[in-house]
């Protein structure tokens, strides 16, 4: 982050990434402390970010659930859900328009632009290409194949 300090500083997440960081910082420190006390009550409030960074890492897996999250995290599901819940966070939805994202960008890689649909959606955690397909249509206006062909015209 201190080697893109100026780039990140422009970007619309920047005030995003200072919070996370601190938090899981944070997280950390009482970690590292062994403070008990205080470790519940910060590992409750660093809950939301550790997740949403574990999320992120493991986004083209597609065995991410919520219950492995909140298997890996410790916690139940009822308490990972109620967790988003206070964030107004939709765990489930979160994941596939992260994922999506990421499936959206896929194609303008050099790399990728010869893979074809279904095998982008298989590297973004889709089972179905079918699901992908309509999940993508609904969320950007065009199937996948039509957001390829307008990125390569350069539209």
């Amino acid at each position: 982050m201190a080697a893109d300090a100026e780039r990140l500083t422009g970007d619309p997440a920047a005030a995003a990434l200072g919070t996370a960081t601190v938090e899981l910082a944070r997280a950390l420190l009482v970690s590292a402390a062994h403070a008990d006390r205080h470790s519940r009550e910060v590992l409750a409030d660093t809950l939301l970010t550790r997740v949403r960074a574990y999320v992120r890492r493991h986004l083209t897996d597609p065995d991410l659930t919520p219950a492995t999250i909140a298997a890996a995290h410790n916690v139940s599901l009822r308490h990972l859900y109620k967790t988003c819940a206070r964030a107004d966070l939709s765990l489930e939805q979160w994941i596939i328009s992260e994922r999506l994202r990421g499936a959206r960008e896929e194609p303008l890689r050099p790399e990728s632009r010869q893979r074809t649909v279904a095998a982008i959606a298989r590297a973004w955690g889709f089972r179905d290409p079918t699901h992908f397909t309509r999940r993508f249509l609904a969320a950007s206006g065009m199937t996948p194949a039509e957001w390829r062909r307008r990125s390569a015209a350069g539209g």
